[in-house]
């Protein structure tokens, strides 16, 4: 159910940034090499926007078709350059139900 990194080539130990989702109590994301994404101010950011992953997940049956973006608990994973610190923006929700346990095996940014 976890989206796959796009670009294979991409060195696998490289930290990452991404969206992602948490349905069905499972975390569903979309990531881009820290090396790799786009520069948002002095942040790295994934370049996809929650909307249309969300729409690309849907077309490929990886999240439910009947949902949409915005009903799931979302959230976003950055990296400041300038402080070198990655930081995490999510629904509160997400935050209070998963354990860290959950989104430190799920993710691999």
């Amino acid at each position: 159910m976890n989206k796959k990194p796009r670009n294979s080539s991409a060195n696998v130990n490289e930290p990452r940034v991404g969206i992602f989702w948490l349905v069905d109590e499972k975390l569903v994301f979309d990531t881009t090499p820290v090396s790799q994404a786009e520069d948002y101010g002095a942040l790295r950011i994934h370049a996809g926007n929650h909307l249309s992953v969300w729409e690309r997940l849907r077309e490929k049956n990886i999240v439910p078709v009947e949902m949409e973006y915005e009903e799931a608990p979302r959230g976003r994973v950055m990296y400041d350059t300038k402080n070198r610190r990655f930081s995490l923006l999510a629904d509160r929700c997400i935050l209070l139900k998963c354990p860290r346990s959950l989104y430190q095996s799920q993710c691999e940014f």
